[in-house]
């Protein structure tokens, strides 16, 4: 519109917004683009176009690597990659292991040996159909807009800002729950942490309309880098291992069953063992790590008692738990949580 107005002889017409909106490209500037002077980063652009001026902190080192990329959620974004120097941290000598299985319903079930502990699921579940229904009503009413009118814009920046509430809320209750685990870790003297691996349930889901959705929206592999970033930063080891046939074979017989339960609850034929169906599957990812003898180590704890359940709710405190005495005492007993 600029060069129009100074020289129309060169252009056809004057000037239109596209008809279609256009797909932004992310845009990178690598260490050699990036400069520092004062209190400012200075991002190169070809010449003889201006640098891009950014106020910078003088404390904070210089980033090696910047990106600016455009979320139809959230708007624009502008991401920093900046070299900490590392803490040297004590190694720990904890021997302990806790296994962890990944969900929709219940997002996590851990197991460390001697208790097993449930993390519901169900806000994930009602945050999801709560954005998809925004985003159905949004969709409807642009019909009755034009492609750049003040009305669609209005739209879209009212969707933008309920669906950004929307995943603030779930980096909350990500956040949580994942500094409850690492606690309930520490507490215990867990030195390393096993997490199922079940990313590839996001792509090519096949498992029904209802459930495809749900399955591919749930944020159960960024709960998995939340707690292992958080556990590691204490010196502790995180290991990421498959579950296949996890949630089918009995961790008491070791039976494998040719489906897995289609029901809350887990009962072997041919040993007749009952127990949570999440829970089971925390126990054979916890015997692939320490102990190919599924009978041996549960042989040891006796009847195992119900899981303790975790639930998601405004100004939910992280837990901190007790640490269990080596004694056993407390057998049968739920494991104290203030």
């Amino acid at each position: 519109m600029k060069s129009f107005k100074i020289d129309s002889s060169n252009f056809s017409g004057k000037p239109e917004p596209p008809h279609k909106e256009r797909f932004l490209k992310p845009i990178y500037f690598k260490n050699e683009a990036i400069r520092r002077k004062e209190n400012y980063l200075l991002l190169s652009t070809k010449k003889p176009n201006e640098p891009l001026k950014i106020k910078w902190k003088i404390d904070l080192p210089t980033p090696h690597f910047v990106s600016i990329i455009f979320d139809q959620y959230t708007g624009w974004k502008i991401n920093f990659v900046i070299d900490f120097p590392e803490n040297q941290i004590d190694q720990k000598v904890e021997n302990g292991t806790m296994s962890i299985d990944l969900g929709v319903k219940r997002i996590a079930t851990t197991f460390d040996g001697e208790k097993c502990t449930t993390y519901s699921g169900k806000t994930f579940l009602s945050l999801g159909k709560l954005r998809n229904k925004l985003q159905s009503e949004t969709q409807s009413k642009y019909s009755n807009t034009g492609k750049e009118s003040r009305r669609r814009k209005y739209l879209k920046r009212a969707f933008r800002k309920n669906v950004k509430k929307i995943k603030n809320k779930e980096k909350d209750i990500l956040h949580k729950y994942s500094r409850m685990i690492v606690n309930d870790a520490i507490a215990n003297d867990i030195g390393t942490i096993v997490i199922g691996d079940c990313s590839t349930i996001h792509k090519d889901t096949n498992l029904g309309k209802s459930n495809n959705q749900k399955i591919t929206q749930n944020p159960e592999q960024k709960l998995k880098d939340y707690v292992c970033y958080k556990f590691q930063s204490t010196g502790r080891i995180t290991k990421v291992i498959s579950e296949r046939r996890t949630s089918k074979t009995c961790p008491k017989c070791g039976h494998v069953h040719k489906y897995s339960p289609k029901t809350r609850t887990f009962k072997c034929q041919k040993c007749g063992y009952i127990y949570d169906r999440d829970g089971i599957g925390s126990m054979n990812i916890y015997s692939l790590e320490v102990s190919s003898d599924h009978a041996k180590w549960l042989d040891v704890i006796g009847r195992m008692t119900l899981p303790s359940g975790v639930k998601y709710y405004p100004n939910l405190p992280c837990k901190i738990f007790r640490k269990i005495p080596k004694d056993r005492s407390c057998q049968g007993k739920e494991t104290t949580m203030l």
